[in-house]
């Protein structure tokens, strides 16, 4: 690919970021000043743009990612895996489809999708596609767990485990109060 031709996909996705970002149109016209009453979650950003608008936002924020299939992205050869759209499926879930062998990460409540999937063991950080992101939660490995961490402060000071998720509990559809604030992820128990 030539150089002006990526800078012109460059900038295209750029674009793409940009507008997802945007508050929905119904928003600021309910408000006269033009700022929405409240501000659009990550699924609501995401709900009307096509899977290939999604993935090109995703990878102008955070190139690093290599288009794998038309629905998924790869993050550190594989060690995190985003999957855009259930495959012949609605938006809403409802119950979690945690690939056997991974724990889950869903972008909406109820397991809607964007969902990102983890195997590898130890402590890794969701910087930057998942960072304050996920809303539900799920866990489908067999033995061992996997904790939800906050982040604190410089030297992560005050790192929080929000949740634990294990064989005996398995994943959670709503991580409410705590929706947006999983910074880091632990695996255990890892054989």
């Amino acid at each position: 690919m030539s150089t002006t031709a990526r800078t012109c996909r460059q900038i295209a996705a750029i674009a793409v970021a940009i507008i997802a970002l945007a508050p929905p149109a119904a928003a600021l016209a309910a408000d006269p000043g033009g700022v929405p009453s409240t501000p659009p979650t990550a699924a609501t950003r995401t709900a009307d743009l096509s899977v290939q608008e999604q993935i090109d936002a995703y990878l102008a924020t955070s190139p690093d990612g290599v288009q794998i299939n038309a629905n998924e992205l790869s993050y550190r050869d594989g060690a995190m895996i985003v999957t855009f759209r259930k495959p012949g499926a609605t938006t809403s879930a409802m119950t979690a489809d945690c690939p056997y062998g991974y724990f889950c990460l869903y972008e909406s409540v109820n397991y809607v999708f964007p969902r990102a999937i983890f195997r590898d063991c130890g402590w890794q950080d969701l910087y930057p596609k998942w960072y304050d992101r996920a809303r539900s939660i799920a866990y489908n490995l067999p033995y061992g767990s996997v904790d939800f961490i906050n982040h604190g402060k410089a030297d992560h000071v005050g790192d929080t485990v929000l949740f634990s998720l294990s064989s005996s509990r398995r994943s959670i559809f709503d991580v409410s109060p705590h929706r947006d604030e999983i910074d880091h992820v632990r695996r255990n128990g890892c054989i």
